[in-house]
């Protein structure tokens, strides 16, 4: 599966999401993004696909020189970057963010994802990128979970269910969800009485 380079996004002014549901590049919830102020690394790759709490993995570390045509990808690497400094870290000067996946950082896997093409200059802005869905689902499930919140509902018995999160891949196709007005809450045996 092929995607555009989607690297560069402004903070909009729109409410929370919950899920990190990306169709471009691998994506993480992150909390931090609500406040790019404060945010490690000041908001990069904050609102992915418009999602504000949502951060894109593979991030644009150019260095905000203002060179549209050509991004030059990192991720976040704590462990690697803080216990011994790597090849690629301190990227956009951040200490914990590292390059990835071109010129002499072609080696530095980027996660779950690599362009199709790139440079000593970095990958072009209109570059294809390719991701092995397959492994980005098995990774998402244990490594990004929808976060869980309290679901008591008066009216009859609810439960969390992360699945809400996502109707179209919800087995349920969303029924029974966003009971009394909770989106990540569903009505215990809705489905069933549906079916």
């Amino acid at each position: 599966m092929t995607s555009r380079l989607v690297l560069l996004c402004t903070l909009a002014a729109a409410a929370a999401e919950s899920g990190c549901d990306c169709t471009t590049l691998p994506r993480v919830y992150d909390e931090a993004c609500a406040d790019p102020d404060s945010h490690p690394y000041h908001g990069l790759g904050c609102n992915a696909e418009g999602k504000p709490l949502c951060r894109f993995e593979i991030m644009d570390c150019d260095g905000d020189d203002g060179n549209a045509e050509w991004k030059q990808p990192c991720y976040e690497d704590k462990k690697a970057c803080a216990t011994s400094p790597l090849l690629g870290c301190s990227a956009a000067g951040h200490t914990n963010l590292r390059f990835c996946g071109f010129g002499k950082y072609k080696g530095t896997k980027c996660p779950r994802a690599s362009p199709a093409a790139e440079d000593e200059l970095g990958v072009l802005a209109t570059e294809q990128w390719v991701w092995d869905a397959e492994s980005m689902a098995a990774e998402d499930a244990k490594s990004n979970p929808v976060p869980e919140v309290e679901c008591a509902c008066d009216s009859q018995p609810c439960y969390f269910d992360a699945a809400c999160a996502d109707p179209d891949s919800d087995p349920n196709k969303g029924l029974g969800c966003n009971a009394e007005g909770k989106p990540l809450c569903r009505f215990k045996d809705a489905a069933k009485e549906e079916l």
